[in-house]
């Protein structure tokens, strides 16, 4: 058989054959040959480039004899350079089988790496990270970390719903091609749900439906079709949700409405109040303003009186020293006149009026009034018996009106006994 007539396929059969026939089964999985499975690509590629070396030396005997044998020299290095998937078509090819991958891409704090953990969003690029990592970010830098825009604290959106959606996400999340698959499959026969038993509410495949007894006799339905119905009431209901909450935000914004009414309403009673007190404090001032004046008036009398005193006691003595004695035995009359004529002022016009809280009208707590309520003739009508309710003449008082009322011939039980009662009114 000539060269050409050997493809890579049939060489690489030989080799496996031969690397089975050798009993190394962890060499033997190294192999990339289409018979062989793929090892895990979670592998590193060093380690794997690695042990495909140790074994390349170790059957490089038995490679060589299998190229002179089919006249291929070149053949070995076909093994030694076993193609094994990198990291990048890896995660490339994870991303595209699983999408749950994408997703926690999505929900991914782009600071930490993380889960995210009350989300914040940049404003600018819309990358989400978590409200520490980006505090402690804004905290040395005035940046996001992702596209270098300008960015303060103030200016991140929260997203609150990021969590709620992560978290649903977590409860669904399945491995694809695998669980979905198995959900889809009878456990007895191991043959697809196609239908449904309406009087079990089960799912079954045809196997159970034509030929077990379990299910003999029931009603059955297509799956899509009940999967079809039962999913349009579930959209009806969640749109009759959504208009319900149409409705409650409209409730809300009328409630919003009623409370800025009342915080209006209190604006304005609180603005009546401080008109009321500074009216109040402009009467207390006045009131105060006049004794204030009379205290301070006859304060500055008594201290120019005090002032003229000591001038006059300072002037006598300059004189008694000064003076020669002839002229002051000769002014001596004169001089004493004068000073007994000081000593015979009355001190009692520099009394003091002593102040008190009656003398200040208090705006809160009325002050203490006093009136007479009288009743004319009363004797003449006591006597008489001529009425059963007497009224005195109104008293006015802090806008109240004021009464006596006096039942000259009793009232109730002391109806017709001998005394009178008294009632104000």
């Amino acid at each position: 058989m000539s060269r050409s007539a050997f493809s890579l396929n049939s060489i690489e059969e030989q080799v496996t054959r031969l690397a089975t026939q050798g009993g190394n089964q962890e060499e033997d999985e190294l192999i990339d040959v289409p018979t062989r499975q793929v090892p895990r690509v979670s592998r590193q590629r060093g380690n794997l480039n690695r042990l495909n070396s140790s074994w390349n030396e170790s059957r490089s005997s038995n490679l060589e004899e299998i190229s002179d044998g089919f006249g291929l020299s070149n053949v070995p290095s076909v093994v030694r350079y076993a193609s094994f998937p990198s990291n990048l078509e890896t995660e490339r090819r994870q991303s595209t089988e699983n999408p749950s991958s994408v997703l926690d891409e999505i929900f991914r704090c782009f600071i930490c790496f993380g889960r995210l953990e009350n989300p914040r969003l940049c404003p600018c690029c819309g990358k989400m990270c978590c409200l520490s990592c980006i505090r402690r970010w804004l905290a040395q830098h005035n940046e996001c970390p992702h596209c270098r825009s300008l960015l303060s604290f103030e200016r991140l959106v929260s997203c609150r719903f990021v969590e709620e959606i992560a978290g649903e996400l977590e409860r669904f999340q399945f491995r694809p091609g695998v669980d979905s698959r198995r959900e889809m499959i009878c456990q007895k026969h191991e043959l697809e749900l196609k239908y449904f038993d309406i009087t079990c509410n089960l799912c079954i495949c045809a196997e159970c439906a034509m030929f077990t007894e379990e299910h003999r006799l029931h009603k059955f339905d297509k799956l899509d079709s009940v999967y079809s119905k039962r999913a349009e009431r579930i959209r009806t209901e969640s749109d009759g949700l959504k208009s319900r909450a149409e409705n409650l935000r409209k409730i809300v914004d009328k409630f919003e409405s009623e409370i800025q009414k009342l915080n209006s309403v209190r604006e304005q009673r609180m603005e009546e109040l401080f008109d009321v007190f500074e009216q109040f404090k402009t009467r207390i001032d006045k009131q105060i303003s006049v004794k204030m004046t009379s205290l301070v008036n006859k304060k500055n009398a008594l201290e120019e009186e005090i002032y003229l005193l000591e001038s006059m006691y300072q002037e006598v003595e300059r004189q008694l020293n000064r003076t020669p004695k002839p002229i002051l035995i000769s002014k001596a009359e004169e001089l004493a006149a004068a000073l007994s004529e000081v000593h015979r002022r009355p001190v009692e016009q520099f009394s003091i009026s002593t102040v008190d809280d009656s003398d200040v009208v208090s705006e809160v707590v009325p002050p203490f009034m006093k009136g007479i309520l009288k009743i004319e003739n009363y004797a003449n009508i006591v006597h008489s018996k001529s009425a059963e309710v007497i009224l005195s003449q109104p008293l006015t008082m802090n806008g109240l009106v004021w009464r006596l009322k006096v039942y000259p011939l009793g009232n109730g039980d002391a109806r017709g006994m001998n005394h009178d009662e008294f009632h104000f009114c």
